[in-house]
């Protein structure tokens, strides 16, 4: 249950440094945020096989597609603004459309890094959100 205790820690440091955050119940492998988006959510994803952290936006609503294909029509100019590029993963037919911050190389079973990987998650989190709510809200029309 080392993947818990990564999340108990993480919200201990969210509480102490950005309480604006929301988290939803810690699963063995994600934790949700509230994004403020409805049809949308923000996770944090423990990706051990590929030894990193991801911070992503999940969009499940009926106009997924429409707005994945909206924000990644606006992908240069997103990343551009973020700083950092992103992971954009359309999926199968039915299954949600992500895009993907990560941390490569993460050791999230050590706990010596968990910290500056915390750290790392908040402000990926918060970046997003501030990014895609404002074009998503644009994007529906209001």
């Amino acid at each position: 249950m080392l993947n818990l205790k990564y999340f108990e820690k993480l919200i201990a440091l969210r509480n102490a440094e950005a309480p604006a955050v929301n988290f939803g119940i810690p699963q063995p492998q994600w934790l949700t945020s509230h994004s403020g988006i409805r049809g949308a959510r923000l996770a944090v994803v423990i990706n051990a096989q590929g030894r990193r952290i991801e911070v992503e936006l999940v969009m499940e609503a009926a106009d997924m597609d429409c707005l994945f294909d909206s924000l990644s029509r606006q992908r240069e100019c997103i990343e551009r603004e973020l700083g950092f590029e992103l992971e954009w993963n359309r999926g199968s037919d039915v299954g949600p459309r992500k895009v993907v911050a990560y941390l490569p190389n993460a050791t999230p079973f050590e706990c010596y890094d968990w910290k500056e990987q915390h750290r790392w998650v908040l402000k990926k989190l918060q970046e997003l959100k501030k990014e895609f709510s404002e074009r998503i809200i644009d994007i529906r029309g209001g």
